[in-house]
């Protein structure tokens, strides 16, 4: 059967390529007969005179030596290779091309070259504004989304285009929305009453969440404004890829109202929606101190005995400075959500969110070294992942993760470890290489082999870090 499949595969291999061959002898000029670019018909309806590229230089220096106007009639076929020419010389033009510039922004038919009018427009400087806001008051959606891209590759405060911007944010263009919320960003609270608009946008997972949420956080979020993304964040679809980006932008944009937002925050925390809860505890971790107050502080509290939000609760704790250490014992129990991924056969890589919120928390010291006793491998993985590495704790941990050693049989565990130990105790691993398997005879080989991969790679990256 394999055979009959090679067989067939083959046969389609060679008629593809004769079809190609075919093509090519059809389209494909024959030799000897000239390549050189022909004239579009619309250029000879209009009159003007042909433009011969088989010589660039002088081609251009004949554009350059053009007015606007004359230039301009060069581009009325965007496929012809004179097109890109022309507009090289209508960037040169200065104030005399904007009126050119902003007929091709409204075109539809310039296919993937559409941003390259408003690139010119934008090297002419402040002086093609006016203009650009008009485009964005037209009516034409080719020219709002064109402007919009313009102003927002411009990236710097117009307050005149506010009002239109807002416009086209309001608009079926999501593509144009995007880019009408960036250029929004640069005017700050100047921009504020665009924040309503904003926020609806962010959330529609076709469109491009990142600009609006830049925006918002650019500008600010209004406490009144709270309630409206709670709304949004709490609109669960059940499709996890929607539910992830609610979560996601939802932190964000709570978070953008400041240390201002805090009770609203705090009452968050206690939503009847798992999502709701846990863009507060997220938002809370993006502010920080400034959100610490009693009523945060006790809802956070809170949210550390459910199992569902303790994680994202405890990271708030450290956060804003308070204690996290009741989270501790939840924390050590969900290491078993942790994963190990192979890289290669003597590499991995360690994800577990639970270890990363215990390595921030001082009090966690004692629960990770009774962890290192557990008879689950990965939660003693993510007891050693993290410990603390300063000296006072290495003093008191360095003999119980020797000991994790020399008990363990599995390769990820040990090169974890050994990594580990490298941080806590380098003398003593560099020690342990450099003897050679003899000096350990109670270790098996792997033990060895995993010390001294360990010992030249950091050599390596020391001589490398030297040599910059």
């Amino acid at each position: 059967m394999s055979h009959i499949l090679q067989l067939k595969e083959r046969r389609k291999r060679i008629f593809l390529s004769c079809l190609l061959f075919l093509l090519m002898t059809l389209f494909l000029p024959a030799a000897g007969q000239s390549t050189a670019p022909a004239v579009p018909d619309a250029e000879k309806a209009s009159g003007v005179e042909a433009l011969d590229l088989s010589d660039t230089s002088k081609a251009q220096q004949k554009l350059n030596a053009m007015s606007a106007d004359e230039v301009a009639r060069y581009l009325a076929d965007p496929k012809a290779p004179q097109f890109s020419w022309a507009l090289a010389a209508l960037r040169k033009k200065g104030e005399a091309a904007i009126p050119h510039l902003i007929r091709l922004m409204s075109r539809d038919d310039l296919g993937f070259g559409w941003t390259a009018p408003a690139e010119a427009l934008l090297s002419i400087g402040d002086k093609s504004l006016p203009s650009l806001i008009d485009l964005l008051k037209g009516d034409s959606q080719t020219a709002r989304r064109s402007a919009a891209w313009a102003l927002m590759k411009r990236n710097k405060p117009c307050k005149d285009a506010i009002a239109p911007l807002i416009e086209v944010l309001k608009g079926k263009d999501e593509s144009a929305a995007g880019h009408a919320a960036a250029a929004l960003a640069p005017n700050g609270k100047d921009a504020a009453e665009a924040v309503p608009h904003l926020i609806p946008l962010a959330f529609k997972i076709t469109a491009r969440t990142h600009a609006p949420c830049l925006a918002v956080e650019a500008i600010g979020l209004d406490p009144t404004l709270i309630p409206n993304v709670i709304e949004h964040v709490a609109a669960v679809s059940g499709e996890p890829k929607a539910d992830a980006l609610r979560l996601h932008v939802g932190a964000r944009l709570l978070a953008a109202s400041g240390k201002d937002c805090a009770a609203a925050l705090a009452e968050a925390l206690g939503h009847k929606s798992r999502t709701v809860r846990l863009a507060a505890a997220q938002a809370i971790q993006k502010i920080g101190k400034q959100a610490k107050t009693e009523a945060v502080e006790k809802a956070l509290n809170a949210a550390v005995a459910d199992d569902a939000t303790r994680i994202d609760a405890a990271a708030a704790l450290v956060a804003i400075g308070a204690s996290a250490k009741a989270a501790v014992p939840g924390l050590i129990k969900d290491l078993e959500s942790g994963r190990v991924d192979m890289l290669a056969t003597t590499n991995f890589r360690y994800t577990c969110r639970a270890a990363e919120v215990l390595a921030l928390i001082p009090e966690a010291v004692p629960a990770l070294i009774e962890g290192l006793r557990s008879d689950k491998e990965i939660v003693r993985i993510g007891c050693v992942w993290a410990m603390p590495t300063d000296k006072a704790t290495a003093k008191q941990v360095v003999p119980k993760i020797k000991e994790l050693l020399a008990r363990s049989t599995s390769q990820e565990e040990q090169e974890l470890v050994v990594a580990k130990l490298y941080q806590l105790d380098p003398d003593w691993v560099r020690q342990a290489a450099a003897g050679g398997p003899e000096s350990r005879p109670d270790w098996p080989p792997r033990h060895w082999h995993q010390v001294a991969s360990r010992v030249a790679a950091a050599a390596k990256a020391e001589a490398k870090k030297a040599a910059e």
